[in-house]
């Protein structure tokens, strides 16, 4: 479950108009959003959520972005905190990626960001 951008960051629009050669078979989500709930592929996580039964779409919200991590050329994820109702322990957008799938933020950003982690201090 996530909440929609009003608008692309100037720097994700940029890339896409010039895709340069450094950036060659990086990918920006079809999608951006941010990622403030997630169920991974159970379906009854969904039905549970107070917040999924809540969620209207295309609503905006204002998002601070505090950081982003970027696993070498894996992934590069936005560390985000939306001023909307979340469950997800690590909010974040998903900006680009080339070897791992969008939804592997979750998990870099857990590795990274959990008690002991490099980033604990962000969230």
């Amino acid at each position: 479950m996530s909440s929609k951008l009003g608008t692309l960051p100037s720097a994700i629009d940029a890339y896409r108009k010039s895709k340069p050669k450094s950036m060659e078979n990086w990918k920006v989500p079809d999608n951006l959003h941010i990622t403030v709930d997630f169920f991974g592929k159970d379906p009854q996580k969904a039905k549970d959520s107070e917040i999924y039964k809540k969620f209207k779409d295309g609503v905006q919200h204002k998002v601070k972005i505090v950081g982003a991590l970027l696993i070498g050329e894996r992934i590069l994820t936005a560390i985000t905190f939306p001023q909307t109702e979340i469950s997800n322990e690590y909010p974040h957008m998903t900006l680009m990626h080339k070897v791992w799938k969008p939804f592997s933020s979750n998990a870099a950003l857990a590795s990274t960001c959990q008690m002991g982690g490099t980033f604990y201090s962000q969230y």
